[in-house]
């Protein structure tokens, strides 16, 4: 009787026992926290967090498991939460096979109150059904001498959060599978109505249908692969029309100051009326150079055809160039005065617009290039230290650089011009050069301040006058050239004589400028008029030097 009875109480407690056992391992010392259902695509973060505060803890050994035939985990994604762990002292972020470790030991003990650690997976498209998280607890224990357990686990303890999939939307699943049929993206009409119809498609969708469109991405990329595509295209067909243009007229622009002559007037008013008939904006930028050249041929053919007429003017044309140079000069003294060892970045403007200045002048004497070359070459050699100082100071913006210069080379005397001095004819350049500073990159513009604004308000400006101009439909040549007559004593000599024409400071094309002056003034009352003409570009230079001082 007694054998029956012990061997009873035997079984109770190992039943007990067992019981006790499990309980333990169902234990929930730690919890998972997530979301309880997802869709197909849907990004899910799970984050490990504790059931109560635990003091003194340090280590903890655990492992979340997760289903790879409905979850792909985000390598790299896993955040340290809690305070006190430093990220680096936990075991590397690995995914074995659909089981992440944790591993982390600290000396000084901390309290693990709250979120721990906190991981991102991605729900499989073929994720259907249900599909389950579990954390799988080794050990945790305390920062004393015997590693005593805060938890007893004489076997793994486990943690299960359960994730719900919607059944798949029809609507999405088919946006999903028109996004899939574009394919292989070209620059054609097919490509471009297959990418519209998507968009399309996806649009239609509702916000939370939309973030269930997995392959969206898809969707952008092939839109900006398409429009790589056509800007190449538009851009191979630009750089065409500007190669096909450089060979109808390769003779005229193989032309220089030097080579030009009289004869090949035609031959230039020819190229700058193709120039201007050009359509394409882009195409125009790409022939600014051409199109300064043809400029500076037309200047030089106008000198030509007065020294022609009369052979004093060759000597007045260089007695002009002298003053001209002697102002930029004074102008631009600060900027001349520069050296490799003293220029700065911020120096950049200042050069550039030197460089502008003296492009602008070659549009209305063609003989201050030659007076101005030294400090040309100087301004240049400047630059380019500048150049090199950026590219030193930031290396990764050379490309800007690059693109800057190029800009401040080609439109250099339009960035010269201010709202007085632009005219009507001036508004195509302007559009031109506005349409190109749009294209640099926003670390070009970073390097030119000022030069946006400048180019809007100049291109508003050349436009009121262009539409004032079409709404009268007459022209004054008293509004375009105004003379100024001073008369001088017998004791002055004629070189001291001028007549002022303010065109060297408004911008006005050299062509419709002399054809004015020969039309309305008179060989003889030209000559008579130079000494007026430096007299009054003396007392300018003398008051704009005077403003620089006051300011």
């Amino acid at each position: 009787m007694k054998t029956k009875v012990a061997s009873l109480l035997l079984v109770l407690l190992l039943l007990f026992s067992s019981f006790a056992l499990v309980a333990a391992a169902e234990s929930k010392v730690l919890e998972i926290e997530a979301v309880a259902s997802a869709s197909a695509g849907d990004t899910v973060f799970v984050t490990v967090k504790t059931s109560q505060k635990y003091s003194l803890v340090g280590g903890i050994r655990m492992a979340l498991l997760y289903d790879t035939s409905k979850f792909s985990y985000v390598v790299g994604s896993r955040s340290v939460k809690a305070s006190g762990i430093d990220a680096d002292s936990v075991t590397p972020d690995k995914d074995s096979n659909g089981k992440l470790h944790f591993v982390w030991e600290g000396y000084n003990g901390i309290d693990l109150d709250g979120s721990i650690v906190t991981y991102q997976f991605k729900a499989l498209d073929t994720a259907t059904d249900t599909a389950d998280f579990n954390l799988c607890i080794y050990e945790i224990y305390k920062a004393d001498e015997n590693y005593t357990p805060i938890v007893d686990v004489s076997s793994p303890l486990y943690v299960k959060h359960t994730v719900s999939f919607a059944e798949p939307d029809a609507q999405v699943e088919a946006v999903k599978k028109i996004i899939s049929s574009i394919g292989t993206v070209t620059y054609s009409d097919k490509s471009k109505s297959d990418i519209d119809a998507a968009f399309a498609a996806y649009n239609a969708l509702t916000v939370l249908q939309q973030n269930q469109v997995t392959n969206y991405s898809d969707l952008v990329k092939a839109l900006e692969t398409y429009n790589t595509l056509k800007k190449e295209s538009i851009q191979n067909a630009n750089n065409a029309a500007a190669e096909s243009y450089r060979n109808t007229y390769k003779t005229v622009l193989s032309l220089t100051r030097d080579t030009v002559t009289l004869n090949d007037k035609a031959a230039i008013e020819q190229a700058l009326t193709a120039w201007d008939e050009i359509k394409s904006v882009d195409v125009k930028g790409i022939l600014v150079a051409e199109r300064n050249l043809l400029k500076l041929l037309t200047t030089r053919i106008t000198e030509l055809e007065k020294i022609k007429e009369d052979e004093e003017y060759e000597q007045q044309l260089k007695a002009e160039a002298v003053v001209l140079a002697e102002e930029f000069r004074q102008a631009y003294k600060y900027v001349l005065s520069l050296t490799d060892d003293t220029v700065g970045i911020s120096d950049r403007m200042g050069i550039s617009s030197a460089l502008g200045e003296i492009e602008s002048m070659a549009f209305v004497n063609t003989y201050v290039v030659d007076i101005l070359k030294p400090e040309y070459e100087l301004l240049e050699k400047l630059l380019e230290k500048i150049d090199n100082l950026q590219i030193e100071e930031d290396p990764e913006s050379s490309q800007a650089v690059t693109e800057a210069d190029n800009f401040t080379r080609l439109f250099g005397w339009v960035l010269n011009l201010t709202e007085e001095q632009v005219t009507a004819d001036d508004y195509a350049d302007l559009v031109v050069a506005q349409t190109f500073f749009k294209l640099l990159s926003s670390d070009a513009k970073e390097l030119l301040p000022g030069v946006e604004k400048l180019l809007d308000s100049l291109v508003a400006k050349a436009e009121q006058l262009a539409d004032s101009e079409a709404d009268t439909d007459t022209s004054d040549p008293q509004n375009t050239v105004v003379t100024e007559t001073q008369t001088v004593t017998e004791t002055e000599t004629v070189t001291e004589t001028v007549t002022k024409t303010k065109y060297s400071k408004q911008g006005i094309s050299p062509m419709v400028l002399w054809s004015v002056v020969i039309f309305t003034v008179s060989i003889t009352a030209l000559a008579l008029s130079a000494f007026n003409y430096f007299t009054k570009r003396r007392i300018y230079l003398s008051e704009m030097q005077e403003m620089e001082e006051d300011i």
